[in-house]
């Protein structure tokens, strides 16, 4: 019986695979927004960047910056299953992959990242999910956040999340990065002599 699941599985997926191309939902909209994955289910979402204004730095500033950073994960809050602990430790992995130095101790680090995860009640089979992501200065002050935002099918993410908070984490990386960016962009035009 279970070897004709599987089989009955494999079928379905050759017969989705030969309907053509595979639909990209997440594919890049242009405009102010970004399309990222937060997981795979046939929906956008949205990330936000909120940065205070400045310059953007040139891609070797960026880089050199980059190494210097130190970023201390202070945690994520509101995650069903274990996603509080895997989104944590998802995130430190994709900005150690963005060259940010990642510390333990709350006065060690340049910037604090704090994640928060809201869930809406189940309805029609159907939640929406919304982390956000805030990058807080070494003094505490909020720098800027990275939201993201999806429909995922109710209680999908009440077991562990494994891969899912992988990929949250990648898409997430990049827009945290960009605040980082700005603020030590604004923080150095607004030095004397500049």
């Amino acid at each position: 019986m279970r070897h004709s699941s599987i089989l009955v599985s494999i079928v379905a997926l050759g017969a989705l695979a030969a309907c053509g191309p595979i639909p990209q939902p997440f594919a890049h909209q242009g405009g102010p927004e970004r399309s990222n994955p937060l997981i795979k289910v046939p929906a956008g979402l949205a990330v936000r960047v909120d940065p205070p204004s400045g310059l953007k730095p040139g891609p070797a500033a960026a880089e050199t910056r980059a190494a210097l950073r130190r970023v201390r994960v202070a945690g994520v809050s509101g995650a069903p299953g274990d996603g509080d602990t895997a989104l944590a430790g998802a995130i430190r992995r994709a900005l150690l992959r963005h060259g940010a130095r990642i510390v333990g101790a709350e006065g060690e680090s340049d910037y604090q990242i704090v994640g928060q995860v809201d869930l809406t009640p189940p309805a029609a089979g159907r939640q929406d999910i919304t982390i956000r992501w805030v990058v807080n200065g070494a003094d505490g002050s909020e720098l800027g956040d990275v939201v993201q935002r999806n429909a995922i099918r109710a209680g999908a993410l009440d077991r562990p999340w494994g891969a899912v908070a992988g990929v949250i984490a990648a898409a997430a990386g990049p827009g945290i990065i960009e605040v980082m960016d700005k603020a030590e962009a604004a923080k150095s035009a607004a030095r004397p002599g500049r």
